[in-house]
């Protein structure tokens, strides 16, 4: 409580994770996929847990459609876009160029035009004149690898680009 100068402790997020995205929609905080462990060959998921301020509770919503961490999320027009992600076995260089959109009014998930190049733990994406920003990233899945560009997509008005 920024007013207060305060914490205030929540209940715990149910499934303990990192390396996962998270964005606030209509009040309500998106928590989606992440690894189970600490290392690049943990365990991956595409669960999605919601917290919601009014209830003070969490609860599960419709999984992501493919299991991955290191993802990028954002939201935009009351949809959630999540962008790439590490784990990619049937890629060389371990990562995904998935791009794919949940609507939490109809607990739907859509893919997307796929990214033009893959890539993982992108931080600080921002949405910006109708467009979704994501600079940078690492182009391997681990930490070692890493991208100067930045990618764009646009944003409709509805759950889709």
């Amino acid at each position: 409580d920024p007013a207060s100068d305060s914490w205030t402790p929540l209940p715990p997020l149910p499934t303990a994770r990192n390396h996962f995205a998270t964005a606030a929609i209509d009040g309500k905080v998106y928590v989606v996929g992440g690894r189970f462990g600490g290392n690049v060959g943990s365990e991956m998921t595409a669960i999605v847990e919601v917290y919601d301020p009014a209830t003070n509770a969490w609860t599960e919503a419709a999984a992501m459609p493919t299991a991955r961490a290191g993802i990028n999320g954002v939201a935009s027009n009351g949809c959630l876009y999540i962008f790439g992600g590490e784990g990619n076995a049937d890629d060389p260089a371990g990562v995904f160029d998935l791009a794919e959109v949940y609507d939490p009014t109809s607990d739907t998930w859509s893919s997307l035009q796929a990214m033009p190049t893959p890539v993982h733990g992108v931080n600080g994406a921002a949405v910006i004149n109708g467009g979704i920003y994501l600079p940078g990233g690492g182009t391997e899945r681990g930490g070692s690898s890493g991208s100067t560009g930045l990618q764009v997509f646009g944003v409709a008005g509805t759950c889709g680009l």
